[in-house]
């Protein structure tokens, strides 16, 4: 079990600013993006709730969830879009996991008083093989995290799998894919990151089963949105 520490934002900018021009530092660093671990995973994990907190409010408009929902987020990183769902869902109940132990281990202790209360549930755990019952949650939310999964399609069939029928995928990124040079400066950056573009990943829920697709773009800085949905029946 980590130490965990409350990040403030001049730490964020002192350690950014500590590890530019040293390549090997920044490999480090980045390379947090995918798996916290350690105080620079602790610094990640908060500079993610602060960076990501208008994108992750753009993306939830889209999300179509009820005051009752049950909803997973995966990927919950530094745990800020847990607190955004519960409070979109304020008689619902959410859970997170994510395949970083920091991650759930920050997660668990800022929502300690929601899982006391029964309204929240954090673990570490692989989206290739989720710890759910089937049917379970009415919504998942993935936020800058398919990037990361090497099993692609069985991610796609686990969440299937958890959602009830006529549930909800949401996925969000802030990067489409489009510019070849950032793609590739940062897929060799952090090794294991694809930087799909909306196109492949529309094709990832096509391919898996899910329908009724519809996505956003904001194309002034490159975020895109897709929302896919289990079939209401089987039949």
């Amino acid at each position: 079990m980590s130490t965990l520490h409350t990040i403030t934002e001049e730490e964020i900018k002192n350690y950014e600013a500590s590890v530019q021009g040293d390549q090997a530092k920044m490999e480090e660093f980045y390379y947090n993006d995918m798996k916290p671990a350690g105080y620079g995973g602790q610094v990640m994990l908060q500079r993610m709730n602060m960076k990501h907190a208008t994108l992750s409010e753009w993306g939830l408009k889209y999300l179509p969830v009820h005051e009752d929902s049950c909803v997973l987020d995966v990927g919950c990183g530094g745990g800020a879009n847990i607190t955004r769902l519960l409070a979109m869902c304020p008689k619902g109940k959410v859970a997170g996991i994510d395949h970083a132990e920091l991650s759930a281990e920050k997660c668990a202790a800022e929502h300690a008083e929601d899982i006391k209360a029964g309204r929240c549930r954090v673990c570490a755990a692989d989206v290739a093989k989720l710890p759910f019952a089937d049917s379970e949650f009415d919504a998942v939310t993935a936020f800058e995290t398919v990037y990361f999964w090497p099993e692609i399609d069985k991610a796609f069939t686990e969440i299937m799998r958890v959602l009830r029928p006529g549930g909800s995928f949401l996925i969000c990124h802030e990067c489409d894919g489009t510019d070849a040079e950032m793609r590739a400066t940062w897929e060799k950056m952090i090794p294991g990151l694809k930087m799909y573009r909306l196109d492949e990943v529309t094709s990832f829920m096509e391919r898996n089963g899910f329908v009724d697709l519809k996505s956003d773009t904001k194309k002034d800085n490159g975020w895109y949105v897709l929302v896919g949905h289990k079939p209401s029946s089987t039949a």
